[in-house]
């Protein structure tokens, strides 16, 4: 039968009242109600059956979310879908235990220490900076308020109220100053060498001890010793200045190739050549390398060249070139001349010609046919004259060496002109007097100081380097200059501070000879 409309209207507005189905009690079932609840199956809006006249008003059906029905107990659980217990876990990376980010608690804010302990604070808890602070572990606050674990060569941590640092390569913390951090490298300090005082004592013989790679060894060597055999127990073993297979540094060998002989004085090597050889390099290394007999570019000579061979010292066809050097000086006494035989004798030129000033002077033409030019006065020149024509020379690609006493200042032997604009590598000075040996070395090797062992001068200049010279070897005791080098218009230069005339052997003894030798050759 139909469905009476003004009971469902009831039933809905005695829902409401109630709290609807979601929040409301539920409802009591009438007395007299029997225990079977209506079956929810029933659509009241479609049901032809006739309400029961007899039963008692069912009570109104709860609205909302039915509750879940118990499982049932008598069918067995579906674990299909249950973890392989079968493969175990990945255990080589340790779980996560920090915290998440948004447990971490803000450092609480205090007055007191005592508020830092309440509540169940650590004893190691202080009040720094109006914050609560763990100074048991915290690095910024180890031990105290604001003590801040820190020191080079470690990272840094807190444990137990003090600093602990973690040393970093082959540094340790050896003074146990917690400010000094790991201040000490143990591969390299002598008193704590491979470990914490662990020192270097035993000295080396002529040297000083040292710690290397973490092991005691060498340093350095006093001057003019060396390690050569680098074996620690017999110390620098080995005299620089006079062992000729260790000449001026370990390994530098005087006796090379075609040598005859050889020595080694004050760390420079002394050597005489076999017969038909010459060192026309300076370098000890490659010995006597020049054959002079028969090298065609170096024919009876260093830098004589043939156009049609050599053989025994003489060019097969045609005239010899090169390997030719003036000598040009004012010099009243005539020991200008007297050098001529002792150059050529090094065998280093073929052709040494003097030139005295007091003669009309060459012309450039003239001049560029030689290889090199000696350049000194010991008497009054034109030293404009001869400065614009050595300047001139020089620039066109001859080599120049000038010596005593074209460098001296305020007499009449002075050299002037174009020359001293950039070109001259000694300051005009004064002259200075009286016998003095050559003295220290800063160069030993240089071919400038090659068979010079021993050597003194009377006369020098007191000038000082210019034009980014560079001192070669000194005057014994002095910071005057003896040899000195330099680079101008990017060629290399070479002047020497002695009077190189030696009239009646007043001026130098020694070796002076090779002095000039090296320095004529230089390039």
């Amino acid at each position: 039968m139909p469905v009476d409309g003004h009971r469902l209207v009831e039933a809905s507005l005695l829902l409401d009242s109630c709290g609807g189905a979601d929040g409301g009690a539920d409802l009591a079932p009438p007395d007299g109600a029997t225990d079977a609840a209506p079956d929810p199956t029933v659509d009241l809006a479609t049901s032809d059956a006739e309400p029961d006249a007899a039963a008692p008003d069912a009570a109104p059906a709860d609205l909302g979310a039915p509750d879940a029905a118990p499982p049932d107990l008598a069918v067995p659980p579906d674990l299909s879908g249950s973890p392989d217990l079968s493969v175990s876990p990945d255990l080589s990376v340790p779980p996560d235990l920090s915290p998440p980010p948004d447990l971490a608690k803000p450092p609480a804010p205090c007055q007191l220490n005592t508020q830092c302990q309440a509540d169940g604070g650590l004893p190691a808890m202080s009040c720094c900076g109006a914050f609560c602070r763990d100074t048991a572990n915290d690095g910024a606050h180890c031990g105290a308020c604001d003590n801040l674990c820190k020191g080079p060569n470690a990272t840094w941590t807190c444990q137990k109220s003090a600093c602990v640092p973690a040393c970093q390569g082959t540094f340790l913390h050896c003074s146990m100053k917690i400010t000094d951090g790991c201040e000490t490298n143990i591969a390299t300090d002598v008193n704590n060498c491979g470990a914490c005082k662990m020192a270097c004592l035993n000295l080396p013989k002529n040297g000083t001890p040292g710690c290397i790679a973490g092991a005691c060894g060498i340093a350095t060597c006093n001057a003019g010793f060396g390690d050569c055999d680098k074996q620690v127990g017999n110390g620098c073993e080995t005299t620089l200045s006079s062992d000729a297979a260790n000449c001026g540094a370990c390994g530098r060998d005087c006796a090379g190739p075609n040598v005859m002989n050889s020595s080694c004085t004050a760390g420079r090597c002394i050597i005489a050549c076999k017969a038909g050889f010459v060192d026309c390099d300076g370098d000890p290394k490659n010995g006597c390398e020049t054959d002079i007999n028969n090298d065609t570019n170096r024919c009876g000579c260093c830098n004589g060249k043939c156009n049609g061979g050599c053989a025994a010292g003489a060019c097969v066809q045609g005239a010899r070139s090169g390997g030719r050097v003036m000598l040009l000086y004012a010099d009243n006494d005539g020991d200008g001349a007297a050098l001529v035989s002792l150059l050529k004798n090094t065998k280093a030129f073929c052709d040494v010609v003097p030139q005295n000033t007091s003669n009309p002077l060459l012309s450039l033409a003239t001049l560029m046919t030689y290889d090199a030019v000696l350049a000194w006065s010991q008497s009054s020149w034109d030293g404009i004259k001869v400065g614009d024509l050595l300047a001139d020379y020089f620039d066109a690609g001859g080599r120049v060496v000038i010596a005593t006493f074209a460098n001296i200042s305020g007499v009449g032997n002075t050299l002037l002109g174009k020359w001293n604009m950039g070109r001259a590598l000694l300051s005009l000075d004064n002259i200075g007097q009286g016998a003095v040996d050559i003295g220290a070395t800063p160069e030993p090797q240089s071919p400038l100081l090659e068979n010079v062992g021993v050597f003194n001068s009377v006369n020098r200049s007191l000038g000082k380097p210019i034009n980014g010279a560079v001192v070669v070897a000194y005057y014994f005791n002095s910071t005057n200059p003896l040899v000195l080098r330099g680079v101008i218009n990017n060629r290399k230069r070479v002047d020497l501070n002695f009077l190189p005339s030696n009239f009646q052997g007043k001026s130098w003894t020694g070796d002076g000879i090779a002095l000039i030798r090296n320095a004529l050759l230089y390039k």
